[in-house]
């Protein structure tokens, strides 16, 4: 039958066991009371926001997928919704499911708040996504899934079964897990989030990539492997990284407040990331990353390993360091601001821009030698970020003290106080002064300060700006926000 005429069985109360249902069936904001022994729809299932729906015959067969609980949209409330009733509650009081629940495609259950075990013998053909269902206790063992699986807000699981074996990928939120098995299979990546007390990952065998959040742990198992990307955000008690860490693609480790050691065998396929890790001061002599080593934020570290060997390296905010080794072999510029840094290796100075300031490619001097820029060396730039840089080193009321200048207007926007000046600068050919207009001004949202180049006939900073903005017309140029 169709699916019309299923919703007329359903008000009768007393709708007949076996039912073929030939399309997919929406009971989506229904409130529907129960469904009948061996229903197969051929194919979706949707009982999402069905408040009283609190039994489900066996045999239950969804050709397609299947999805009960959670919230749904006002337009997606079925048709046949006000024949029912209509519910508004996203929590499902159903407390079991049909033992040999036969789901083709994927299996989605949220706010299940009463739903105590998963269906030992269960048969779904995709994912399975479990959220909110604060009273699962327990998934049964030898569970496979054909595609992901996705456990999310699950207080009352403190373990997974035995024999786990996940086709796709694997994510597991703010649980109460305390080991995984050993026997744990996943084919794609493995995603743990909140799971705050899973101390160990011994055994752990990643085929794809793996995430941890907040691991508790002091210690990862002696030549950990990851054959694509492994980072652990915020691991508050990891003190070192095991010998022969590796991982095919990057390792990132991100705010881990104790961990003050990398040790050496330590193999990355494309970058290491140690971010705003506190408490780091050593680094394995000859360390190589193919790609980026960023050690953005390790305030502790005062040296940098001899022989180190990478593409691209971030010091940012390195705030102890104040050497960088001779020996050291890099491809692209290195981000040294927030450093104590006060000279530079000549074999590195000998590259064009081999230092950068927050992104920005300069010259050496212009972050240990600022004092020696001229302003007609400043304000001819053209690029404006590597002018602000510049500006930002040799300090923009130098500069402008140390230039002719004329104020010509000034006033205040979001970014405060902004001035247009006229500046006597040398021509670059020939004899004699030329005359440059610029708009200083700062960014609102950075705070960084800026000489923008405008049009001699400027006559008020307002006009600069609508200039600067694309507006012939002053007048038209009102803006609501800058940012």
């Amino acid at each position: 039958m169709d699916a019309a005429a299923f919703l007329a069985l359903l008000k009768t109360g007393r709708p007949p066991a076996n039912v073929h249902v030939w399309q997919s069936l929406s009971l989506a904001g229904s409130r529907v009371r129960r469904l009948p022994e061996g229903l197969a729809v051929h194919g979706d299932l949707d009982l999402r926001q069905c408040e009283r729906l609190r039994f489900i015959g066996d045999g239950l067969c969804v050709e397609r997928d299947l999805r009960i609980g959670g919230a749904c949209a006002e337009s997606e409330i079925s048709a046949g919704a006000p024949v029912l009733g209509t519910s508004r509650d996203k929590h499902s009081p159903l407390a079991a499911l049909p033992d040999k629940l036969l789901v083709g495609g994927s299996l989605s259950l949220q706010n299940c708040t009463h739903l105590r075990a998963f269906p030992a013998h269960a048969a779904i053909g995709g994912s399975i996504f479990l959220s909110g269902c604060t009273s699962l206790a327990e998934l049964p063992r030898g569970l496979r899934v054909a595609g992901d699986l996705t456990i999310i807000g699950g207080p009352s699981l403190t373990a997974l079964p035995e024999g786990l074996h996940v086709k796709g990928d694997l994510r597991i939120v703010g649980t109460q897990i305390t080991a995984l098995p050993a026997d744990l299979r996943v084919g794609g990546d493995i995603t743990l989030v909140g799971c705050r007390r899973l101390a160990s990952l011994e055994g752990l065998m990643v085929c794809g990539s793996l995430e941890v959040h907040h691991f508790p742990g002091d210690t990862l198992p002696q030549g950990f492997s990851v054959l694509g990307d492994l980072r652990l955000i915020r691991p508050r008690a990891l003190v070192e990284t095991p010998n022969d860490l590796d991982a095919g693609r990057s390792i990132e480790l991100r705010d881990a407040p104790r961990l003050t050691t990398v040790r050496s065998g330590i193999k990355v396929g494309k970058d290491l990331l140690l971010r705003r890790c506190e408490a780091l001061t050593q680094l394995p002599a000859g360390l190589t990353v193919p790609g980026r080593l960023s050690l953005a934020g390790c305030t502790a570290l005062a040296e940098l390993p001899r022989k180190l060997r990478v593409e691209r390296l971030d010091l940012a905010d390195c705030t102890a360091l104040a050497t960088v080794p001779d020996d050291l072999r890099v491809t692209a510029p290195i981000e040294v601001a927030g450093t104590s840094l006060r000279t530079w290796p000549k074999a590195l100075s000998a590259k064009t821009r081999s230092v950068a300031w927050r992104g920005v490619p300069v010259e050496p001097e212009v972050v240990f030698a600022p004092e020696t820029l001229s302003p007609e060396r400043i304000l001819r730039e053209r690029n404006a970020e590597l002018r602000r840089v510049m500006l930002e080193r040799a300090g923009v009321e130098k500069v402008l003290a140390r230039a002719k200048l004329e104020v010509v207007d000034e006033d205040h926007d979001p970014g405060g106080e902004r001035r247009l000046v006229r500046l006597q600068l040398p021509a670059m050919w020939g004899s004699g002064d030329v005359s440059e207009m610029f708009l200083a001004c700062a960014c609102p949202s950075t705070g960084r300060r800026y000489l923008l180049r405008v049009p001699l006939a400027m006559t008020t900073c307002h006009a600069a700006a609508a200039w600067l903005a694309g507006f012939d017309d002053p007048s038209r140029y009102r803006p609501i926000k800058e940012t």
